[in-house]
């Protein structure tokens, strides 16, 4: 099993970006985190909130589905919110706005 902090870091590094202008983008959508935080995230020290991991999957055009799959933060979500999350995501309509929005 593949953990989130792997599936963050090499999402990250397959678009080519660093932690610097990862920390960039987020503070563009008014999420506010340090190096040390980004760190930890791809050490599997924590896990991004909700909003933070959905707006990473984004930035980094990840799909849920696969930064989601066999983590504690999706075990952690109960069945309904899991499925909404998913069923939003998946809607290539409601992406493109959502990059239109967020200029991502």
């Amino acid at each position: 099993m593949v953990k989130i902090g792997k599936k963050l870091r090499e999402a990250r590094l397959n678009c080519n970006l660093s932690i610097e202008k990862v920390i960039k983008k987020l503070e563009e959508l008014n999420i506010y985190v340090t190096k040390k935080t980004i760190y930890r995230w791809e050490n599997d020290d924590t896990v991004p909130d909700l909003k933070t991991i959905n707006t990473l999957s984004f930035i980094y055009n990840a799909n849920l589905n696969e930064l989601y799959e066999d983590t504690k933060f999706c075990k952690s979500l109960n069945e309904n919110e899991y499925r909404f999350i998913i069923a939003v995501r998946e809607n290539e309509q409601f992406r493109k706005i959502t990059k239109l929005l967020y200029k991502i």
